[in-house]
């Protein structure tokens, strides 16, 4: 019985073929999808480039007012408030 799904299975794979191959313009659209997802895999396997960026080294967090990661805590001096207006009813 499994050979009969096997030859199922490889129709349904050459009737695939058929369509998506079948035109200049959907070879096109199968290629861009083809290279999309290759440069995806090539991106995501290089050795050069890291899943997880390295924050470390960024001062926007220093200049906003929050902790930075490299001393833990704030440098920055918090400003007082401006004092509430009057709302004359």
């Amino acid at each position: 019985m499994s050979g009969w799904r096997g030859i199922f299975a490889g129709a349904l794979a050459l009737i695939a073929l058929e369509s998506v191959l079948s035109s200049t313009a959907s070879t096109n659209r199968t290629a861009t999808a083809f290279t999309a997802a290759a440069s995806l895999v090539q991106r995501a396997l290089s050795p050069a480039i890291p899943l997880i960026p390295d924050i470390r080294g960024t001062s926007s967090a220093a200049t906003t007012g929050t902790a930075s990661f490299s001393s833990g805590l704030s440098t920055t001096k918090a400003t007082t408030p401006a004092a509430p207006t009057q709302i004359s009813v």
